[in-house]
């Protein structure tokens, strides 16, 4: 499988299961490795990812991944109950629930309704 991020970079994904339900994705670019995610099949939920580098978040590439795993397997990602506030805000931003994704950092008129 093959997912490309936000700038068109190209990323190569491979899965593997590693039993109880869960299936680890690697993604490397040019043979280097960039990020790991951890599905649970059973809740239909990606329950650990890992983007390696700080230059390569929020780049789009677990965008990316999410959407590949869902096209895969035809199923719709939920959220993990576990999150942090990154977590939190990468699934307002991908669910569209919460427009206002910038938060407290958002400039007052972006979050005026016009």
């Amino acid at each position: 499988m093959q997912i490309h991020d936000k700038q068109g970079r190209a990323y190569a994904v491979k899965s593997a299961p590693i039993g109880n339900g869960l299936v680890v994705y690697h993604v490397t670019r040019d043979g280097v490795p960039v990020a790991r995610a951890a599905l649970n099949t059973r809740l239909g939920c990606v329950q650990d990812v890992v983007v390696y580098s700080v230059d390569d978040r929020r780049q789009g590439i677990c965008t990316a991944l999410y959407n590949a795993i869902e096209a895969e397997l035809g199923i719709k990602l939920v959220p993990n109950r576990m999150r942090l506030a990154d977590g939190k805000a990468f699934w307002q931003a991908r669910t569209g629930q919460d427009r206002r994704a910038l938060g407290k950092f958002a400039p007052r008129f972006a979050q005026r309704d016009l």
